[in-house]
């Protein structure tokens, strides 16, 4: 139901599963053109999503877009809220189902197979679905700037309906397809499919990962991942009874081994330390100064998570 509050401000009264009520603030004109797309229906959408806000609210410039209409404004609260990437603006560049990405543990899996998981948010309309995930494991991503692989936690998901989809073929004899907005990257930075020139070079990662349709133990991937480095650069040892760890290595790895620890409940600790260090050498005698950091472990958690 829509009442004309003022001259210049209309109200979609909470109904459903709508949370608060919907603003609009237009004039009887711009109403009615308001009302020929979709973007009451996305005001209404917007909200259903937890966590928001007073009102759902829609400018005068409103207008229906991708899940938000534009020019659609809504305040979330900071602990029980979202982030809508609709509200804040998002590239629709999109690859195909069947393209894999790569898990960071070391398996793949294909988009489509996202469309199964089940999610507390999800949104379809026009063509179009938007999920919110929540899940344990994290995609491998690219840090443009640092040029390294981070792992990143899935949040949203957004499929669409596109007419308009183009296929890359390397002459490694890979293949890819894309909607003409994807970005892929070059050696003159990030170009749109679209843009794309003949036996111009595009960054690859060949590591296809483990097809598997099992879903991976987080606990069980991270304490074998973790327990592997310690055989390469740490101990395990047990001292009155306790089993413990401690794994050496530069301070920033030891603080993503530390997360990794804290996202399966098990404590640890890094130190570190500056050592004075004196060689004789055939070249004479050697002196430098190092600072070594170490992580311990001393959780009966990861006693447990081993079962010894």
């Amino acid at each position: 139901m829509i009442k004309k509050k003022s001259e210049n401000v209309f109200e979609i009264e909470k109904e459903g599963k709508m949370l608060v009520p919907g603003i609009v603030f237009a004039s009887d004109s711009l109403m009615d053109k308001i009302k020929l797309d979709k973007t009451l229906e996305q005001v209404k959408n917007v909200a259903m999503l937890p966590g928001i806000v007073e009102k759902s609210i829609a400018m005068p410039d409103a207008h229906q877009g991708y899940g938000f209409s534009v020019g659609g404004v809504a305040a979330f609260d900071v602990e029980k809220g979202i982030i809508s990437p609709g509200g804040i603006g998002y590239d629709i560049n999109c690859l195909t189902g069947d393209s894999k990405v790569l898990m960071e543990f070391g398996n793949s899996n294909k988009i489509e197979d996202f469309e199964n998981v089940n999610s507390e948010v999800e949104i379809e309309e026009s063509g179009r679905k938007i999920k919110q995930l929540r899940f344990n494991t994290q995609l491998q991503t690219l840090n443009y700037f640092s040029k390294s692989l981070e792992n990143k936690k899935i949040n949203l998901i957004m499929s669409r309906y596109s007419d308009n989809v183009r296929e890359v073929i390397l002459e490694s004899g890979l293949k890819i397809k894309a909607t003409q907005e994807h970005p892929f990257f070059t050696k003159q930075g990030m170009k749109p499919i679209a843009s794309l020139l003949e036996n111009e070079e595009v960054a690859v990662n060949l590591f296809e990962g483990v097809n598997s349709e099992e879903k991976v133990n987080e606990k069980e991937a991270i304490t074998a991942k973790i327990l592997g480095y310690m055989f390469g650069d740490g101990c395990l040892y047990e001292t009155n009874g306790k089993l413990q760890g401690a794994l050496y290595g530069n301070r920033e790895d030891l603080e993503t081994i530390k997360k990794d620890l804290e996202r399966i409940g098990v404590n640890s600790n890094i130190y570190s330390r500056n050592r004075n260090h004196k060689i004789k050498t055939k070249y004479g005698e050697k002196e430098f100064n190092a600072t070594n950091h170490e992580l311990h472990i001393h959780s009966k958690k990861y006693k447990e998570l081993l079962n010894v």
